[in-house]
């Protein structure tokens, strides 16, 4: 079995709900799982038009592997939009150094699906996961 292979499989089942509810919302065409053999990568969704890498956390992860996925995908010329699961990432290390990169948290409900939100608490429009980071701002001063 590959390491892709592995990988996919590692997924948890809110991590594959999430690409599946990110899949039905794109107003871009989005690619799940694309590989990136030039720095060893795959991501967890990729809209090629804007660049901009969507990695989904469910699961606890190092500062130092945060930071390196951001060089890595840099190094391509590519922006990540973080989507870290409340629960797990409120009060973390990793969440307060992924604030700097416009992280957004996000809470799974049976209705609706999913509900998100930046560190104030503040609600989050849809579109803004959408938006590579350094344009949200921009984005809200024009949706308030």
């Amino acid at each position: 079995m590959s390491s892709f292979e592995q990988l996919r499989r590692a997924r948890s089942p809110l991590h594959k709900k999430m690409q599946s509810f990110l899949e039905e919302n794109s107003p871009l065409p989005l690619v799940l799982e694309h590989r990136f053999s030039q720095i060893g990568r795959i991501a967890d969704a990729f809209i090629e038009s804007k660049k901009l890498i969507i990695e989904i956390q469910t699961s606890p992860i190092r500062p130092t592997e945060a930071l390196q996925r951001i060089e890595d995908y840099g190094s391509l010329g590519c922006s990540i939009r973080w989507l870290l699961y409340k629960p797990l990432f409120q009060s973390s290390l990793t969440s307060r150094l992924l604030i700097e990169h416009e992280a957004l948290l996000f809470s799974y409900h049976t209705a609706p699906l999913f509900h998100f939100e930046d560190f104030d608490n503040q609600p989050i429009p849809l579109a803004t996961l959408f938006t590579p980071p350094g344009r949200i701002r921009h984005l809200l001063s024009h949706l308030l």
